[in-house]
């Protein structure tokens, strides 16, 4: 690639301040976020807001990837829960649990369940059922989650009641608590 090509030659002859005015340019056209990372490394923080509000607002919103990154990465996570709102993922949902569940534990317990629920229609097969309740234990994690996950796990029941996997993998992540209505929910 021309840009890596380029910017060894800048480390190979220790031209810093090219660099740094390329990188920019860099991160938004390759959605990389080791160069972000990078170019960062070589500012002062105060120098780093401006730079860093250029290079966000010049990423297309539809690299979403690097967006999250960067969020995470500026401990900015009012901007990143908002762009997670706008197309819930739970995966992508799990990966940012940890900074975003002291501020935002209902609405990402709202946000798991309709995607959770329409997977359990979907998915067959113990790998998927692991995959599935992966985002079920990381539920559990959130404040005030057993009441709701017991809830869905009712809504669901028709989505698994013949799968045996499925529920030994469900039973693998639940609370102590759910555990037993969860039992008793399928053996009533």
């Amino acid at each position: 690639m021309a840009y890596d090509e380029l910017l060894d030659v800048y480390d190979e002859y220790g031209k810093l301040e090219e660099k740094k005015k390329i990188l920019p340019e860099v991160i938004i056209e390759t959605n990389s976020f080791e160069k972000y990372k990078e170019l960062k490394d070589m500012y002062s923080a105060s120098e780093w807001k401006s730079i860093k509000e250029n290079i966000i607002s010049k990423i297309k919103s539809n690299n979403r990837d690097i967006l999250e990154e960067i969020y995470m990465e500026e401990n900015e996570n009012d901007k990143l829960f908002e762009l997670l709102k706008k197309n819930p993922n739970m995966y992508e949902l799990a990966k940012y649990q940890d900074a975003l569940n002291d501020k935002y534990s209902k609405e990402l317990l709202n946000f798991y369940k309709p995607q959770i629920l329409e997977e359990s229609k979907r998915v067959s097969g113990r790998k998927w059922y692991q995959k599935l309740c992966y985002c079920i234990r990381r539920m559990e994690e959130l404040d005030n989650s057993d009441d709701f996950i017991f809830d869905m796990l009712k809504e669901m029941y028709p989505n698994y009641i013949s799968k045996k996997a499925f529920k030994e993998e469900i039973m693998n992540v639940l609370s102590a608590k759910n555990k037993q209505r969860f039992y008793e929910l399928i053996n009533s």
